[in-house]
């Protein structure tokens, strides 16, 4: 059992925990549900309003913010140092996924009492609005045609998708989306990022832009059991799922 606070309350950022720059969380962020991105429009002579959403499972970033002290003042540029650009942050709260986003808010050092080393802060992560399970970044290489895959979250994924194939025109098949294959001469396998929209190959480190090898939908996986299929010129396929919440 857990009998510090070092170990029950932290935070990471990009998978360093707080705790190695002497910092401890005493309050934890709210877990909250994102505001779908809507536009409200009054109708003249009718009760109410209508709403128009942007699109499906579109939502306004979140804002997260908990409250810290750090041991020493003797830290606090390597914390700053630290505590920037863009990254994933998982909180002790919810210990089972992580979000994406960045440190929002001017941070304020304060003294804690007078002559005490102890200095107070608050740290916002302005975040995307989605959870990120753990379990969703681990990839699965399907081991039949067509396979059944489980999403633990509530909304659909948006996965990272490596093939590997030979030959032109194959095909990937997920609920009602499908995408095709123009080719894979000379890329070995193909990536395609379903999150950022675009695909690419790997050949001798480098990463070389397909997107003028693929037409078609994304691929998304919905929530609950998802059937994905494939032609049979692709030889292997392995989805990194990204199972996230709301």
């Amino acid at each position: 059992m857990a009998n510090k606070l070092s170990e029950i309350d932290w935070f990471k950022w990009n998978g360093v925990s707080c705790v190695d720059y002497g910092i401890h969380v005493l309050t934890q962020p709210t877990i909250v549900r994102p505001v779908e991105r809507v536009d409200y429009q009054d109708i003249p002579a009718r009760s109410g309003s209508l709403a128009f959403l942007e699109g499906e499972n579109i939502y306004d970033d979140v804002t997260l913010e908990c409250g810290c002290i750090v041991e020493s003042a003797d830290r606090i540029m390597d914390i700053c140092g630290w505590l920037k650009g863009y990254g994933t942050v998982e909180f002790a709260a919810r210990s089972n996924g992580f979000y994406r986003g960045r440190v929002a808010n001017q941070v304020s050092f304060d003294k804690v009492v007078q002559g005490n080393p102890h200095r107070a802060f608050n740290l916002q992560f302005r975040c995307k609005p989605f959870f990120y399970l753990h379990s969703g970044n681990s990839a699965i290489t399907l081991s039949s045609n067509p396979q059944t895959l489980v999403n633990p979250g509530n909304i659909p994924s948006e996965p990272l998708i490596k093939l590997t194939g030979t030959g032109s025109d194959q095909y990937i098949m997920c609920g009602g989306a499908t995408m095709l294959i123009t080719g894979f001469t000379g890329i070995g396998s193909l990536y395609l990022d379903c999150e950022e929209k675009m695909a690419y190959s790997i050949v001798g480190g480098q990463t070389t832009l397909m997107g003028g090898r693929i037409q078609g939908d994304w691929i998304q996986l919905s929530e609950g059991n998802s059937y994905f299929a494939y032609s049979s010129g692709i030889s292997s396929v392995e989805i990194t799922p990204r199972w996230r919440c709301i």
